[in-house]
């Protein structure tokens, strides 16, 4: 082997390195807006749900309650709705919108799941997976009734998204005529969602996804969790 190949490879070992870099800047090119939206939605649920928490008066640390951790997945289900509404907006075609819905449930049911329950094992977290889709599109349903952002006179008027996402969440406080409570819920998801800069993130995405493979999500939904 002469020093050339010592120090940089063989040429064989060259051109398979080339390779992977380009595979791998092509997948980082393609795939990085998608998880910059997945991303996006999940701090969204973060900020809200902890200025929610401090509203209500409850910690985010240690191990959270049922309730908690249903206000969590409340807000989650409110972001995705706004996510997919605006892609809709926006101008997405339904193939498009196919392959934004498949990547946001194969990603966000993930963090549904890691979020509380981590040390579980992948069997567990899996199931625990499956029930966040099948609540979600419940939700979706719920949320898709609403035809407005937000009814500026009567802010928790459950026809419109804010307003919906309010009820739902002093419902799960058991608190369901607490403006208070409501107030909390409307005010930290508003606050967030003025600064999540979402049409950006979806615009990002719509100019890449037409080169996502439906095959390539199908395998990565079929993949065990590390």
């Amino acid at each position: 082997m002469s020093m050339l190949d010592r120090i940089f490879g063989t040429p064989e070992e060259r051109k398979v390195e080339g390779i992977l870099k380009k595979v791998e800047a092509e997948t980082s090119e393609v795939y990085g807006p998608l998880g910059n939206l997945s991303l996006g939605i999940v701090k969204a649920t973060w900020d809200s749900y902890q200025d929610v928490a401090r509203g209500l008066g409850f910690s985010v640390e240690g191990q959270p309650t049922e309730q908690q951790m249903l206000i969590f997945y409340e807000l989650l289900y409110f972001f995705i709705h706004l996510t997919i509404r605006t892609a809709i907006a926006d101008g997405l075609t339904k193939t498009q919108m196919f392959k934004l819905h498949d990547y946001l449930n194969l990603s966000l049911s993930q963090t549904a799941a890691d979020t509380f329950w981590r040390h579980l094992p992948v069997e567990q977290k899996s199931r625990i997976a499956q029930e966040f889709l099948e609540k979600l599109n419940i939700a979706e349903a719920d949320y898709s009734e609403c035809r407005v952002f937000i009814v500026e006179d009567k802010p928790f008027e459950k026809d419109s998204l804010f307003g919906r996402l309010a009820y739902n969440v002093a419902q799960i406080w058991r608190s369901p005529s607490d403006p208070a409570v409501m107030k909390s819920a409307l005010m930290a998801a508003a606050k967030v969602f003025t600064r999540m800069q979402l049409d950006n993130l979806i615009h990002d995405v719509a100019v890449v996804i037409d080169r996502v493979k439906p095959d390539t999500l199908a395998v990565l939904r079929d993949r065990p969790w590390s």
